[in-house]
């Protein structure tokens, strides 16, 4: 199995992993409002998808006091803020609310971490490479040179 085969099948499997890699951190991302509310409680009623609502505070962050005590079904791990919205009806409710500009870094950071990584990857394959070819090209001279000489010098003894 040459060189170059072996290549061909390492960017596979590298793109493959990148792929999946990225795929899952977007589906974390990206999973719908009503699935993390499903998700988060069953028992509350999410007036503000039935109903017109008014945001009466907005991404408020959960206090340590009501993360422990569940004052706020929202304040979970996967969303440590909540709007406070007062429903038409049902009266005042919290739902999650998705910091932005926090999953914005987080995913630069994500993608930026994932270049420097392949990036470095790519380099050690890049070099490695070059220093087998290198190899490969010093082998090929050495072997010219010595039939060169071989030849040379078997002319010369005629």
């Amino acid at each position: 199995m040459g060189m170059l085969e072996f290549c061909k099948t390492r960017k596979l499997i590298i793109f493959v992993f990148t792929a999946l890699v990225i795929l899952i951190d977007e589906h974390d991302l990206y999973r719908s409002p009503e699935k993390i509310h499903h998700e988060q409680s069953n028992i509350d009623l999410h007036c503000w998808q039935k109903e017109d609502f008014e945001i009466l505070e907005s991404c408020k962050l959960c206090s340590e006091f009501e993360k422990e005590a569940s004052n706020i079904n929202n304040c979970t791990e996967a969303s440590s803020y909540y709007d406070k919205v007062n429903c038409t009806n049902s009266g005042v409710a919290f739902r999650p609310c998705e910091n932005l500009v926090r999953n914005e870094i987080r995913r630069y950071f994500v993608f930026m971490i994932l270049c420097y990584g392949l990036s470095v990857l790519f380099l050690v394959m890049v070099k490695y490479r070059s220093a087998a070819l290198d190899r490969e090209k010093q082998l090929r001279i050495r072997k010219q040179f010595e039939m060169e000489t071989s030849y040379s010098t078997s002319s010369e003894v005629e």
